[in-house]
């Protein structure tokens, strides 16, 4: 659904009510279109393909029930992560484990749960998994997650950069496979890029890395049956930014799966599957003009979508209500922080906004509230609403610092 539906059909009061009752700004996930979207997929699905939710990009519970409710799986990235998933499902086989650090005791919960499969991304790791097995009497499917040398630059998940995800192929190279009796070696996870816009280059990614991975297999004489591909599936930030259709990306996976005798790709999607579907709603509280420059700010900022200061790309953003003027001006939006980083983007608003006012930030679905700053100068947490069967539910209330700082 987009933002103009939402303020049109039956929702559009209860979305009035929340602004005008709100003090403090909130996100508003729609959860009914996220189904929707979920449900295409699957049904386009091949079935070579596995899809998994990445939990990193949005944790929400209402999220993550209507994941669990398709056949798409969740990957988690932590213990808070792996707590959070089995509010909705006990089945440890619809969870998978990635992350770059997994302690000997947060493994052995790990198999303890009968978690489907661990992407293990060192030597250790490698001995812990095998080590905990022993010990449980259990054998433990896992991948071995390799950091590959890429000619790609990604500010956020390292492209050709030294990160601390997986081990490089003269690390696993090392394995003597005859020592790890208790585990079960499905393939290999490599994922070094997000948010790619260009089809073209998903496609050279892939298929450079399938390539690499595939000669890899062979010098370790492991059996390749799953390549994990991660995510970085991209969603439109900006009107110059290239939108791709899921069917795309089935036809790009079909076309190498032809070439390559891989048994089953994965796909982690997180942005690309939550990321359209969450609305981020903040209060201007000031106005002015700054050597020339029109310059809104905000109750709101990088404390709870942070991704602009991370990346340097925003969100798109638009006002809340129609005003009487069609003329548009340039803005400047920042947020309430001590901080020059708490800059929101320039964007064309009306031009006679006013304090008071609100601002809706879209394709804030993923990587908004958890992955930001919340507690920086003790500003409100913001509230989270979800449209679930066409109303409005309350997830999480407002918190203010007098009910978290101790």
């Amino acid at each position: 659904m987009s933002i103009e539906n939402i303020f049109s059909n039956k929702t559009h009061k209860d979305v009035n009510d929340i602004i005008e009752k709100s003090k403090s700004p909130f996100f508003l996930y729609d959860i009914d279109s996220l189904k929707k979207k979920l449900r295409d997929v699957t049904e386009m699905n091949p079935s070579f393909l596995k899809l998994w939710y990445a939990c990193k990009a949005n944790p929400i519970s209402s999220i993550l029930n209507a994941v669990i409710d398709s056949d798409i799986g969740i990957d988690v990235a932590s213990k808070g992560e792996l707590r959070q998933v089995l509010k909705s499902t006990t089945d440890g086989s619809k969870i998978i484990c990635t992350g770059p650090a997994k302690s000997k005791e947060y493994i052995e919960m790990l198999i303890e749960r009968g978690i489907g499969l661990i992407v293990v991304e060192s030597l250790n790791q490698l001995s812990w998994v095998n080590e905990s097995c022993k010990a449980l009497k259990k054998k433990q499917k896992i991948l071995l997650r390799t950091q590959l040398s890429l000619d790609y630059e990604d500010p956020l998940l390292g492209g050709s950069s030294i990160t601390p995800f997986g081990e490089d192929p003269n690390g696993w190279k090392t394995l003597n496979m005859d020592e790890y009796e208790n585990i079960q070696i499905m393939g290999f996870h490599v994922f070094q890029w997000t948010n790619v816009s260009s089809l073209e280059q998903l496609h050279a990614l892939w298929v450079h890395s399938i390539e690499l991975l595939i000669e890899l297999s062979r010098e370790l004489n492991i059996k390749l049956e799953i390549i994990d591909l991660g995510g970085g599936l991209g969603i439109p930030y900006s009107n110059d930014e290239e939108e791709y259709s899921y069917e795309e990306v089935i036809n790009l996976l079909n076309e190498i799966k032809s070439k390559y005798d891989i048994p089953t790709f994965w796909l982690e999607l997180g942005r690309y599957i939550a990321g359209p579907f969450g609305y981020y709603f903040t209060k201007v509280v000031d106005k002015k003009i700054i050597r020339g420059k029109d310059l809104l700010i905000t109750e709101g900022g990088i404390n709870h979508i942070s991704r602009p200061a991370f990346t340097g790309q925003s969100f798109p953003c638009k006002t809340v209500k129609n005003y009487h003027t069609s003329k548009l001006t340039t803005f400047r939006v920042h947020g309430s922080l001590c901080t020059a980083l708490d800059y929101l983007g320039e964007f064309e608003l009306a031009s006679d906004i006013r304090v008071g006012d609100w601002l809706v930030f879209t394709q804030a679905g993923a990587y908004g509230f958890t992955n930001s700053i919340p507690y920086f100068l003790c500003h409100d947490l913001a509230a989270e609403y979800s449209i679930l069967n066409n109303k409005i539910e309350q997830n999480r209330q407002t918190k203010t610092a007098d009910e978290w700082l101790v």
